[in-house]
């Protein structure tokens, strides 16, 4: 009899495992899509929970595209500006900005400049990957680019999903579009050796050079005597106009100016005693002129960007100066909601802000914030997750880069049962008498 029930028990089980399988095989793929952040300072968090390190912080009107959800939590692509990190033993490093993993299942965690964490492990790499290598950390890590299918994580209640048709009329934020520092790393910039080796495809006069090229750019001199390179002087500028290159592409993409530069290589372009120097820096000029050409691009895209915002801030202001009190519970309610404590307003230094949010949305969809001021009397944490009522001594309209929003400094809190739904008729029936009020 025993033996029965295990067999059935084992086949009910080898039942569910196999109902589960084909279920998780047809539930259809997330579609990614791009979000834009909905308050003032979003924490982007290497883990889906207010648990994991904060790795950067996004002000609002900045977009991300999000690739999952759990849990009320989006995971998104990492944003311009983060790393990852990966330890320095298990990489071969060719040059400042280029690795290659030596193990395997080697992993790679979420790095941030916020937090001396780095538990949250974004990825495994087979041995052979290529890495971009950004720069050395402590404790014998190295900061490299993220690698592909890494993830963050934002939580789902303070972004909003950026309607396709609007993503087709705006360009992208500028900030989307960079290129990694370094002399050998950006587009358009082919590195020192390859423009040293077209270079010396020219036949000139003999000047010593070799046809190698160091990794400083610097072309070899077969001859140890300086006297004999005629154009021993022109390499030395190029040494310098190529540093001084280095440190402009370190810059914030916007901030860089090749302007100077394009004077000195073009000086070097016009020489007559060192053709090598002058097949360089002709090579040099075009990469410099490609590379602003598309900054150019970029800052009147910067500046069309600022102006629109502008123009959509003022009409959402003057929008939400049209719009009356909201009154949604009789008996002269100013707003009706379930009561949450609030993210952006848990520091004990600023005021008591609570959310106000319509639990019936999935996420809960966020009405307004509930203010409740030091001498009103009021308990608030007798309220919490509870539908209320709030009649309110005071509206302020919070506006920004977002969707204007009410805060309601309370005058009186009232728990209610259910919320009023859209018809006129409508009554609200008040599970018990229980309210606060200001103290006599």
């Amino acid at each position: 009899m025993l033996a029965g029930e295990l067999a059935i028990a084992a086949i009910s089980a080898l039942l569910a495992c196999g109902q589960t399988v084909a279920q998780e095989a047809t539930r259809p793929a997330f579609e990614p899509y791009v979000a834009e952040v909905a308050t003032e300072t979003l924490n982007v968090r290497s883990g889906p929970s207010t648990n994991y390190y904060v790795v950067i912080r996004l002000k609002a009107g900045a977009t991300v595209r999000v690739v999952g959800a759990e849990s009320g939590w989006l995971a998104v692509e990492p944003p311009d500006g983060c790393f990852s990190l990966i330890a320095g033993e298990y990489v071969d490093r060719s040059g400042s900005a280029q690795g290659v993993v030596k193990g395997d299942n080697v992993r790679v965690r979420a790095g941030s400049e916020l937090s001396s964490h780095n538990y949250a492990v974004q990825a495994k790499l087979s041995r052979g990957t290529l890495l971009t290598v950004l720069g050395e950390a402590e404790g014998g890590w190295l900061k490299i680019a993220p690698p592909h299918g890494a993830k963050l994580w934002v939580s789902g209640d303070y972004v909003q999903r950026v309607p396709e048709e609007r993503l087709q009329q705006e360009p992208p934020p500028a900030a989307a579009v960079d290129f990694p520092t370094g002399l050998d790393s950006p587009p358009g910039f082919d590195s020192p050796s390859t423009v040293l080796s077209e270079a010396a495809d020219s036949k000139g006069p003999a000047t010593g050079l070799a046809r190698s090229s160091p990794s400083d750019g610097v072309p070899d001199v077969e001859s140890t005597d300086v006297d004999e390179i005629p154009g021993e002087e022109y390499r030395r500028r190029l040494t310098s106009l190529d540093a001084e290159l280095t440190e402009q592409l370190a810059k914030p993409l916007l901030r860089r100016d090749f302007a100077a530069l394009l004077t000195g290589y073009g000086e070097l372009a016009e020489q007559e005693a060192d053709e090598y120097t002058r097949a360089y820096s002709r090579v040099r000029i075009q990469q410099i002129e490609s590379a602003g050409a598309l900054i150019d691009g970029l800052r009147r895209v910067e500046q069309a960007r600022d102006e629109i915002r502008e123009v959509r801030k003022d009409a959402l202001t003057e929008r939400s100066n049209l719009r009356p009190l909201p009154i949604l519970v009789d008996g002269g309610f100013d707003a009706e909601g379930e009561l949450r404590t609030s993210a952006l307003y848990d520091s004990p230094a600023g005021p008591r802000r609570y959310r106000l949010v319509d639990p019936r949305t999935s996420p809960a969809r966020t009405l307004g914030y509930v203010e409740i001021p030091l001498d009103s009397g009021i308990d608030p944490e007798s309220f919490l997750g509870r539908r209320v009522g709030v009649r309110a001594k005071e509206r302020v309209l919070q506006t920004g880069d977002v969707n204007p929003i009410a805060i309601y400094v309370a005058a009186e809190l009232k728990v209610l049962d259910r919320f009023v739904e859209d018809a006129p008729d409508a009554l609200t029936v008040e599970e018990d008498t229980r309210t606060a009020s200001p103290t006599p």
